[in-house]
């Protein structure tokens, strides 16, 4: 039950952690466009892929508003999934290895 436990924190943590050092490096006025706790919180928790949350997250987040820095944001935001998901996998690969028994890549 723990490895499962395990798996579902990382899925979570990992989206967390990228948000919050990308917060950290922004300056007070795009910070404060983010979201507030209670919707990142229902973002990642209840997402159905949680890696998602990066594009609304660069959405949000964008500089300027308007057409072109929308564009650029989505795009920003579908780039920074791609790691995001990279993640999620390393990490649900190592606990299943290390505390379910299973091979690296294993569904259930």
């Amino acid at each position: 039950m723990w490895g499962l436990l395990a798996r579902v924190v990382v899925v979570w943590a990992v989206p967390f952690a990228a948000q919050f050092l990308l917060l950290r490096r922004m300056n007070a006025e795009r910070r404060g466009r983010a979201w507030n706790s209670l919707t990142w919180a229902a973002g990642i928790l209840y997402s159905f892929v949680p890696a998602a949350t990066m594009i609304p997250f660069a959405w949000v987040t964008r500089p300027k508003s308007g057409a072109l820095p929308g564009a650029v944001a989505l795009l920003y935001g579908l780039g920074l999934c791609i790691p995001v998901l990279a993640g999620q996998l390393v990490l649900v690969g190592l606990v299943n290895v290390a505390l379910l028994d299973k091979p690296f890549f294993s569904e259930s």
